[in-house]
């Protein structure tokens, strides 16, 4: 993880898309309990991935 200073983003999604976040979320609660994994950070994961490979992409 990153250790820039951080900013909040509120965003809107499909109900489905909420509830397949909370769905992944829980199945990585289940692999490891120790951890505690949301749906916002799975959606900030899938974000920030998603930014990496644009930039990729632009520096081409």
């Amino acid at each position: 993880m990153s250790t820039k200073k951080q900013a909040s983003l509120m965003i809107s999604l499909p109900k489905e898309t909420k509830l397949a976040l909370r769905k992944i979320a829980a199945e990585k609660n289940m692999d490891n309990p120790d951890r505690v994994t949301s749906a916002a950070a799975i959606a900030r994961m899938i974000i920030l991935d998603h930014m990496e490979k644009i930039e990729s992409l632009k520096t081409e």
